[in-house]
């Protein structure tokens, strides 16, 4: 699904591109939103409500954050350099959510390992 996507996105009209962005990035949330869900689902059938409530925070937080970055990127292309430093610091806080929930994949991985 997402190489015709990637396709797609080489054709010259803006227009067209901006609606490929935005599949993208729906499909880009679903998949980190269903990834984090079934972390949930795992931790709590696991008896680790904590991990769980992590994983519920950080995937809104990544939905929200996902969305106002490609806000910026709209508004971004529309004053130009301006707007730079907003994105800057939006792509820091994408890179520090990612890594969070790289650590909560690993602690479930490792703490939730052992069967049950």
């Amino acid at each position: 699904m997402l190489v015709p996507v990637a396709v797609i996105e080489l054709l010259p009209s803006r227009e067209l591109t901006a609606v490929i962005e935005l599949v993208n990035l729906g499909l880009g949330c679903v998949m980190m939103w269903c990834l984090l869900g079934g972390i949930m689902d795992y931790s709590v059938a696991r008896d680790r409500p904590d991990l769980a409530e992590r994983a519920s925070t950080r995937r809104v937080a990544y939905v929200a954050l996902m969305c106002a970055a490609t806000l910026l990127g709209f508004v971004a292309r529309g004053i130009g350099r301006p707007a730079v430093p907003l994105v800057v610091i939006a792509v820091v806080c994408l890179l520090v959510l990612l890594i969070m929930i790289l650590h909560l994949i690993h602690r479930v991985k490792t703490e939730l390992a052992t069967p049950a």
